[in-house]
């Protein structure tokens, strides 16, 4: 290999480097938090959420304490399942913020995997609670207070109104079989506020027929 081709590989090599460098520098002079932070936000837009979820894993306990802050302020700044992963973190200091997290993240979640026309990847709902043990241990005490469980469901419709942002449903589709093929599909945007409108009206219905099972055997 002459010197001119191996002069034109290594300028390839440092061109792309710093252009990675570059990227990274763009995210993080526009993001106040943790480097790993900033980077799972960016995925997130991108739709890359592995790459996010492996930058989660490596979260230390200050950097989950922020992201639950981001969350709290933000909640439409990635996607929903991070509420349900963190509702057990979050439990070690605030029980009631736990069950406040997962119902919210299970609402949501519900409301993006309704988007993906595989309907094969709404099976990812029924590992949902296996994800926050302690939490849903702790709602279980609370049957017997009327206003409690009714009243985290409501917040959890008034937070889902009251945060239109959001990123893309999409993140839910690859948990269906079709992706394993082809590249997941979403329904037309248009479809939202109906499949949104449909999950809150089950909630609803459930606030309602909590109050109605407690008023018969208390």
């Amino acid at each position: 290999m002459n010197l001119s081709k191996i002069t034109a590989i290594i300028g390839i090599i440092c061109l792309g480097t710093l252009t990675a460098l570059a990227l990274d520098n763009n995210i993080n002079k526009t993001c106040e938090y943790s480097k790993n932070i900033c980077s799972m936000l960016q995925y997130s837009k991108e739709n890359q959420t592995a790459k996010a979820i492996d930058l989660y894993k490596q979260l230390s306990e200050s950097e989950k304490n922020e992201f639950v802050a981001l969350l709290e302020r933000q909640p439409g700044i990635v996607p929903p399942f991070y509420f349900i992963d963190l509702a057990d973190y979050v439990y070690k200091t605030d029980k009631d913020k736990a069950v406040f997290f997962f119902y919210f993240g299970k609402l949501r979640a519900t409301e993006d995997v309704l988007m993906c026309k595989d309907e094969t990847a709404r099976a990812q709902l029924s590992v949902y609670p296996l994800m926050a043990p302690d939490t849903l241990d702790y709602m279980s005490t609370k049957y017997d207070d009327m206003n409690y469980i009714p009243a985290v469901l409501q917040k959890t419709i008034d937070w889902d109104n009251a945060n239109p942002e959001r990123v893309s449903p999409i993140w839910s589709c690859y948990h269906g079989l079709d992706a394993f093929s082809q590249e997941p599909v979403l329904l037309d945007a248009d479809k939202f506020p109906k499949i949104q409108k449909k999950v809150q009206k089950i909630v609803k219905n459930s606030i309602k027929e909590f109050k109605k099972e407690y008023k018969k055997h208390f």
